[in-house]
């Protein structure tokens, strides 16, 4: 996915720029890529259960 995540305008208490999710432009598509590489292990992607059509 890309265009999903993109940095805030504010700061953290720590003084950076904090990513938000911006689902405007992109889809995520919940792979976790994101949760992996982020250096602070600061969230974590749950996926929703597939729904099978009946």
């Amino acid at each position: 996915p890309q265009h999903v995540l993109t940095l805030a305008d504010t700061l953290n208490a720590r003084g950076y720029h904090h990513v938000q999710l911006d689902e405007r432009d992109g889809h995520c598509t919940g792979c976790g890529i994101c949760a992996i590489v982020c250096p602070d292990v600061a969230f974590t992607v749950y996926r929703e259960p597939l729904r099978r059509a009946a």
